[in-house]
């Protein structure tokens, strides 16, 4: 069957707009009667990294999800909030500042907090993953992520959203297993071939370009898309952001019959087009590993490519780098104004920068990567 995207414009988060263009939306590709029926158990799946603002654009605005969440009332479901932010995060300050506390109480939905449930494994090849089971015995998951790129990955979506049914430090840990971009595309694919939300919806009112997923900086894009198919929305948001679908590291390890999701001449547009709601500019990262470089290469080219942080007078010390440095890598000490780095313990895992409040992180390449990134390699 032909995949699906909706795309519709939304110019701010005022509950009127992003609940006209989410009727809008969900009217396209079919009603919310197509997904479930009375009484079905409906998971949704935000994306909260971090104990950040709305505003910031670091996670799903809640007003989108008070959408899903109206949306989904309708169809008669028993609605639930659940994600696994990153595990340095002040968890409880999570859920209170990004406002999904405030959301879930005023909407009276429950709110899963995936660090206090039991987990079921989920073999992907030298890991066994571990899955909140919420998420598993949900009747329906729905994938609410936030457009935003990402230094390791390049961008993050509705497929990589799903890293966030993992909860706790397994997400940390899994980067040192997994450490190069192509290696860790294993990982969101695996859990899309077993999880399979039956509706995702991006939140790209504003969106995140840049330095992300946490560094960058907010920019308007003023649209919200919806599918049933994860891999054809983030195809489609591609298409709009001009990022090549082809370089997403989750990419290669999908099974067959997502194909059709990666081909952009294949996806059904029934509203607008992605050249519709096109900005004029998006910074988008420049690759930290280039592809021409595989990850068994680089171990074996060792101290001559490696990508390691480097902190800045914005650092706060507050320790978020070292808690969820996956290796160990890091350390403050008392005469240092910011984190101690152990070169040859850092994975490059990138997960100091993800989780720094201050910004203060900057990942630097060895003059190997960097000529290589470049096509000069001497």
């Amino acid at each position: 069957m032909q995949p699906c995207v909706a795309i519709v414009r939304c110019t701010d988060y005022s509950p009127r707009r992003v609940g006209a263009a989410m009727g809008k939306l969900m009217a396209a590709l079919g009603g919310i009667g197509s997904l479930l029926t009375p009484g079905t158990s409906a998971l949704i799946k935000p994306n909260l990294l971090t104990d950040a603002l709305p505003d910031q654009a670091k996670t799903t605005h809640p007003e989108v999800v008070r959408g899903v969440i109206r949306i989904l009332r309708e169809g008669g479901a028993t609605i639930a909030v659940g994600d696994s932010p990153a595990s340095a995060a002040k968890l409880d300050r999570v859920w209170e500042r990004s406002g999904y506390e405030a959301l879930c109480a005023a909407e009276e939905v429950a709110i899963r907090r995936f660090e206090k449930h039991a987990t079921l494994p989920l073999a992907c090849g030298k890991s066994v993953l571990q899955v909140a089971e919420p998420v598993l015995n949900a009747g329906l998951v729905v994938n609410v992520p936030k457009v935003k790129t990402h230094i390791l990955t390049t961008f993050t979506g509705a497929v990589k959203n799903l890293y966030g049914v993992l909860p706790g430090y397994q997400k940390t840990l899994l980067h040192r297993a997994y450490p190069t971009p192509s290696e860790f595309g294993r990982l969101p694919a695996a859990l899309y071939t077993r999880i399979r939300p039956g509706l995702n919806i991006a939140d790209a009112i504003v969106a995140m370009q840049g330095a992300g997923p946490s560094g960058g900086d907010p920019v308007p894009l003023g649209f919200l898309a919806g599918s049933t198919d994860a891999v054809a929305l983030d195809t489609a948001l591609c298409t709009v952001l001009k990022i090549d679908v082809r370089g997403l590291p989750w990419r290669r390890y999908l099974p067959a019959e997502c194909a059709d999701g990666l081909n952009p001449d294949a996806i059904n547009y029934p509203l607008l087009k992605p050249r519709d709601v096109q900005p004029s500019r998006f910074r988008v990262p420049a690759p930290l590993w280039p592809r021409l470089i595989p990850g068994p290469l680089v171990r074996r080219l060792g101290r001559l490519a490696w990508i390691r942080p480097s902190f800045d007078s914005a650092c706060i010390r507050c320790g978020r780098c070292v808690k969820a440095c996956c290796n160990d890598a890091l350390r403050l000490t008392a005469d240092d104004p910011h984190p101690v780095l152990t070169p040859d313990s850092c994975v490059a895992c990138c997960c100091c920068h993800e989780v720094c409040p201050a910004r203060a992180v900057t990942m630097r390449q060895s003059p190997l990567l960097h000529w290589a990134r470049r096509g000069r390699l001497p």
